[in-house]
Order: structure tokens, then C-alpha cells, then sequence
């Protein structure tokens, strides 16, 4: 006997992050039972998606119909240039305004336990776009983990190689250690980038 549609679903929303075995039934179930009009329009909404959005082809940041997302198009901007981890933590540092420069998303952080290697990462990338933008300050807004050191380090000795006059630095010392970005309070993380040190 196959697998039953509630098992496929579940299985499906078990991919998703946070989710585990009981929270993925729920939707599951919740999916299976609600107005069938509401999951057609749900079907559309993630089709839309599929078809016009997209990443941005100098950041990784979202964009829809087009090649730039808003901050890349935007010629006015610091020639500063904040590298995060993913998105979320792109959407918390330009969501609030907390940063007026561009932005860099590596996809991810070295990680010699999970096997992710530095070839994995959108590391190429942030060199062109350190020429291109002519950028005068790089900011390290990675996670207070060992594999955010990890990654800041490696990065920051490539860029002495390439641009020894280049400005590193780091968000200060206030996002706890192990702490994910997005834990922590705006005001603790705006503090950290104002106030934030030479890598």
C-alpha cells in the first residue's frame, strides 16, 4: 500500500525549518480539512511565487520580476557593506532601517561539522561587488557561534590578500554567543552595529 496523502503532506511540512513530526500533522490535517476554496487560493499565491520571485543576482536578497533587488538598484547608498548569513537577517537589518549601506548574503556559514565548505558560500560574489561598488568598509553581521567566527576569519584574511587598505569590521560584542540575529532584541543589535570594532 502507498503512502496516504496526509502522509505525503506531513512529509512535506516536516521539510520546513522548526517544524517537527506532531506541529507538520497539524498542518497537515488543518490543509486536508479547511474550505477547498482557501487552499486554491493558497495553490495560486505559492504558484505566483514560483514564477516572479526570485534572487537578487548581486546580494541573493529577494526580488520580484527583475534581476536587482531595491537596495542594489539604489546608487545612493553607503559604500558600506554588511554581510549576513541568510535573509532573515537581511530582513532584520533593512526592515528596521538599521542600515543604510548595501548588503551581502553569504547562503550559510563554514561549518567543518555539517561538511559546508567555503566553496558552498556566495564568497566570489562579494569580491566582485567589493570592485564594482568600490566599497570602502566591509561589516560582519554573522552569528555569535564558532562557525560565524569561523567564516568572518576566513573571509576577512582573504580580503587582506586582495585589499589591505580595506575597512573590517565586526558588530560589537552584544549578541550573545550561540544566539541567532533574530533572537535578539532590535535595540541589541542596532547598539552592536553602531558600536561595532575593527575584525
Amino acid at each position: 500500500m502507498g503512502i496516504s496523502l496526509l502522509d505525503k503532506l506531513t512529509n512535506d511540512f516536516r521539510k520546513f525549518p522548526g517544524i517537527g513530526e506532531k506541529n507538520a500533522r497539524k498542518l497537515a490535517l488543518f490543509v486536508l480539512t479547511r474550505n477547498r476554496q482557501e487552499n486554491e487560493v493558497f495553490i495560486k499565491d505559492l504558484i505566483e511565487i514560483e514564477k516572479n520571485i526570485f534572487k537578487c543576482k548581486e546580494c541573493g536578497f529577494i526580488v520580484e520580476n527583475g534581476e536587482l533587488c531595491q537596495y542594489c538598484q539604489d546608487q545612493n547608498r553607503e559604500r558600506k557593506l554588511l554581510i549576513v548569513q541568510n535573509i532573515e537577517d537581511h530582513l532584520l537589518f533593512s526592515g528596521s532601517n538599521l542600515f543604510s549601506g548595501y548588503y551581502h548574503i553569504l547562503g550559510g556559514l563554514i561549518s567543518p561539522i555539517h561538511g559546508i565548505t567555503p566553496d558552498e558560500l556566495t564568497i566570489d560574489s562579494l569580491f566582485k561587488r567589493i570592485n564594482e561598488r568600490k566599497i570602502d568598509e566591509i561589516i560582519f553581521a554573522l552569528p555569535a557561534s564558532s562557525d560565524g567566527l569561523i567564516t568572518s576569519i576566513y573571509i576577512k584574511n582573504l580580503m587582506k590578500e586582495k585589499y589591505p587598505d580595506l575597512k573590517v569590521t565586526k558588530i560589537a560584542e552584544g549578541v550573545p554567543y550561540g544566539k541567532a540575529l533574530d533572537e535578539v532584541s532590535l535595540q541589541t543589535i542596532n547598539t552592536s552595529l553602531q558600536k561595532r570594532e575593527n575584525l
